[in-house]
C-alpha cells in the first residue's frame, strides 16, 4: 500500500506535521493562554494547521482529490493500479488510538476493505496524522496507519522526518500487539469522543 501511494504523500504529512508543531509552539509562547486550552481547544487548533498544510501540499497534484465539506474531511489519492485510497487526518495516541464519534458512515470507513465503486477500486480505513503525547503535550512523529475497524490495526508506521529530502523515505513498523488497557484512556472516553471532528 505504501508503495502504491509513493512518496508525496508522506513528504506532504512531514510538512504537515511540522506546520501543526509550529501551530503548537506559538501557542506555547502565550503560557496562560497554552495551560488553560482544554484537550478539544488544543485538538481544533493542530487538527486546522495540519488540514490547512497537507491542502496546501497535495492540492493539484495528479490524482489527489480533496473533500472538505462537514462533517468531512479527507484526501483521496488515486494510483497508477487503479486504486484510490481515502484517508483522514487524525491524531494517533501512544497506542494508536483514535477518536470519533461513532455513526454508520464512522464505521463504514473505518471498516476498511476494498470497495467497488463504477469500477475503480477504493480503500478506506487510511488514517495519517501524527502521534500525540498527552502528557507531555506534544507532537511527535508523523504516522500513518491502516485500519479494518478503528481499534483494530493492521498496520502502522511512523515516518522519519529528517530523511525528507531522500528517497525512500524511512518508516518504522508499529507492530500491532496484544491490546492494551489503559484505565486513564478508559476514563476519559467520553471527553476524547467530543473531539470527533477535531482529531
Amino acid at each position: 500500500m505504501l508503495q502504491e501511494l509513493g512518496s508525496e504523500l508522506p513528504e506532504a504529512m512531514i510538512r504537515a506535521t511540522a506546520a501543526a508543531r509550529a501551530d503548537l509552539e506559538q501557542l506555547r509562547s502565550d503560557p496562560r493562554r497554552f495551560m488553560l486550552r482544554n484537550e478539544r481547544d488544543l485538538a481544533n487548533s493542530l487538527h486546522f494547521a495540519y488540514w490547512v498544510a497537507i491542502c496546501d501540499e497535495m492540492a493539484g497534484r495528479p490524482g489527489v482529490q480533496i473533500r472538505d465539506s462537514e462533517p468531512y474531511r479527507e484526501l483521496t489519492v488515486s494510483t497508477a493500479t487503479g486504486r484510490s485510497y481515502v484517508a483522514r487526518i487524525k491524531r494517533h495516541s501512544i497506542h494508536d488510538r483514535l477518536t470519533s464519534y461513532e455513526t454508520a458512515a464512522d464505521r463504514d470507513f473505518w471498516g476498511g476493505g476494498v470497495q467497488t465503486l463504477d469500477g475503480m477500486e477504493l480503500v478506506k480505513g487510511l488514517a495519517i496524522g501524527y502521534r500525540w503525547d498527552r502528557d507531555l503535550r506534544e507532537i511527535v512523529e508523523p504516522v500513518i496507519s491502516y485500519r479494518e475497524g478503528k481499534r483494530n490495526v493492521v498496520w502502522a508506521y511512523e515516518i522519519d522526518p529528517t530523511q525528507e529530502s531522500t528517497l525512500p523515505l524511512g518508516y518504522r513498523d508499529i507492530t500491532p500487539g496484544l491490546p492494551k488497557v489503559d484505565l486513564r484512556d478508559a476514563a476519559l472516553a467520553d471527553e476524547e469522543e467530543g473531539l470527533a471532528g477535531s482529531e
